[in-house]
């Protein structure tokens, strides 16, 4: 018997740093700041490296998102390379169909895309950024509005191939 040790790395930790977020602009001219959580707010170069380090069984470090400075912070989830590890790897983008996403497919195993009713969606973003200190409640539905939701829809109407749908 093998004991596995399993690592969740959310997507999050992959977020560009809030200063490189201030300071770079998307392709209408908006800091990407606005925007924190599409697509284009994720450092994917870095991603790709820690799982191609993974895939190739060297030791990586996987950050980590830390809600409450909103930053990702390096290297708190670590594998040797002498370790069996399951990672499952959790976020909106990792199924979307367009690059630089669709580079990151050949490392994935197994993907399954979970299905949760709007509102769930809605109210657990929304909490969620409130207990992270984003905002009231009205500041962080607003952002939901602006962003999250915008999100969601982006990535339901341009989901890549996956193994299963789950539904909540």
């Amino acid at each position: 018997q093998t004991d596995v040790r399993v690592i969740s790395v959310g997507l999050d930790g992959y977020h560009h740093g809030q200063n490189y977020l201030k300071e770079n602009a998307d392709d209408n001219g908006e800091p990407l700041l606005n925007h924190k959580g599409r697509f284009d707010s994720f450092d994917t170069a870095s991603f790709e490296r820690d799982l191609e380090l993974f895939k190739k069984e060297e030791e990586v470090a996987f950050p980590i998102y830390s809600r409450k400075t909103h930053e990702p912070v390096a290297g708190l989830a670590a594998c040797k390379k002498e370790e069996p590890v399951l990672l499952i790897l959790d976020g909106l983008w990792l199924l979307y169909d367009k690059k630089p996403w669709t580079n990151l497919y050949p490392f994935y195993d197994y993907k399954i895309f979970f299905h949760a009713p709007a509102d769930v969606l809605k109210k657990n973003t929304i909490e969620r950024h409130v207990r992270g200190g984003k905002g009231s409640s009205e500041e962080s539905t607003a952002f939901y509005e602006s962003s999250d939701a915008k999100n969601t829809e982006l990535i339901i109407n341009n989901i890549g191939k996956h193994d299963l749908d789950f539904s909540w």
